[in-house]
């Protein structure tokens, strides 16, 4: 009975998602044993009845699992005794996009993981490694899928950076390129964008009366696999396809990783990590997480941003970093529209960190995502100053002097501080400018 469950529905899923066609398929594969009596032999009128019953109770795009789980429900015992199913005589799965718009996008079209293999350029068997099914047991291959680094933050907390091995971050890539590049991100998402920046995020808040920000908590670590999931199976992949594609850019922590910092990382830092990194979630370190997070991250929104605009106030986003602002009368509705925030937030499945939330009002400076925006953006003056202290003793005591971090481009890493300068405060800039190309650099010690 379960395998022929097993089989029937793996049929009604191997095709177009209509009455017409998932009878058609049912018909065409299955086989009347030779013992059925007289009467089972000549009718097929139980498949339409089942079918009309399994389109009304079903979701648009069901899982196999729930198409067996329905299949349980009937009454088939009979049909399991007298009838077998040849899955065979039904073609593969189509890419059947939930939208007829994602279509106009070219995604490639992979109906089994055998053709996704194929586009990858890995064998089957690999792939299956790389989605984590089981050890690779030769020697000479790359065990690990994932290597763990803990960084210091600047704020001193340790965080935790998931670093696929190199031909998995080429698969990333590979997907980056092919197929999350080419779905577009809502309009208020600026992280991770081409011709986005942080400026282009703060913008729309300069010289406003109030602006409110707050920060999403474990944004990548939040995002589970089956979310992951869902959306490969919403741009039309077949279930099977879909999940290789979760797992190929998702990975789980093992436990014991987890516990050998726990003295480091502290209580807090551990029970969070605890909670989702043991679990499949978005790693930070893979190339495809940022792009996979803005497109998970696509109603949420749409639903700030409406809300946002029915108070007549601005919203942008930049990763986990959340900007409103409004003139005066938004300010007197701030308090009602912090909660429908928040409750927007929690029912998307994010996670609020509220000790970063933070309402600014244009009497006192205003700072975003590291930029001053009372009346046009700026740095602020405590790192304009910094910045003009380091490269003073640069050019006086030689650049070795003030590469505390261990920068290994150190050169690159100071013409990067003054190019975003650049864009805020030209003027300012060309002064350090002038600095930065007095120094010696043969005087860097290594």
């Amino acid at each position: 009975m379960n395998l022929f469950l097993d089989a029937l529905a793996t049929v009604v899923l191997s095709g177009p998602f209509d009455q017409k066609a998932i009878c058609a398929r049912i018909r065409k594969s299955l086989v009347v044993r030779s013992d059925a009596p007289l009467e089972v032999k000549l009718t097929t009128r139980w498949v339409t009845p089942l079918v009309k019953a399994f389109l009304s109770a079903v979701p648009a795009r069901p899982r196999h699992r729930q198409v067996v789980s329905f299949l349980s429900t009937q009454q088939l015992s009979a049909q399991a005794e007298y009838f077998s199913i040849e899955t065979s005589r039904c073609s593969p799965p189509l890419f059947l996009p939930l939208k007829p718009q994602f279509a106009e996008w070219g995604l490639p079209q992979w109906r089994t993981t055998g053709q996704l293999a194929d586009f990858l350029g890995i064998s089957p068997v690999r792939l299956d490694w790389l989605c984590g099914r089981y050890p690779v047991r030769d020697s000479q291959e790359i065990r690990q899928r994932y290597q763990i680094r803990w960084q210091r933050s600047r704020t001193g907390k340790l965080r935790m950076i998931e670093i696929p091995c190199p031909q998995l971050m080429r698969i990333q890539r590979q997907l980056l390129h092919d197929v999350l590049d080419r779905i577009p991100v809502h309009a208020a998402a600026h992280g991770f964008r081409a011709k986005h920046s942080t400026l282009t995020c703060v913008s729309p808040h300069v010289a406003q009366a109030v602006v409110w920000k707050l920060d999403l908590a474990s944004f990548f670590l939040s995002i589970p696999r089956c979310r992951v999931t869902g959306l490969f199976r919403m741009l039309g992949y077949p279930e099977a396809v879909a999940e290789d594609l979760g797992w190929l850019t998702t990975n789980a922590v093992p436990s014991k990783v987890l516990q050998r910092m726990k003295a480091k990382i502290g209580t807090d830092q551990f029970q969070e990590l605890e909670r989702f990194a043991a679990a499949g979630h978005l790693p930070q370190g893979a190339p495809s997480s940022p792009a996979l997070a803005n497109l998970i991250a696509y109603r949420l929104d749409c639903r700030l941003n409406g809300l946002a605009t029915a108070y007549g106030a601005h919203y942008s986003r930049y990763a986990d970093d959340l900007l409103f602002s409004g003139d005066y009368r938004f300010k007197r509705y701030l308090a009602g529209f912090r909660i429908q925030v928040l409750a927007i937030i929690l029912d998307e499945g994010f996670l609020i960190r509220r000790r970063k939330s933070k309402v600014m009002v244009h009497s006192r400076r205003q700072q975003a995502l590291g930029i001053v925006i009372n009346q046009h953006p700026n740095l602020p003056r405590q790192e304009y100053k910094l910045l003009h202290a380091i490269l003073h003793n640069c050019v006086v005591q030689g650049p070795h002097s003030q590469n505390r971090d261990g920068h290994l481009d150190y050169h690159a890493h100071l013409a990067g501080r003054i190019a975003n300068l650049r864009r805020l405060n030209p003027a300012r800039a060309a002064k350090l400018q002038t600095m930065f190309e007095q120094i010696n650099w043969q005087r860097f010690d290594s």
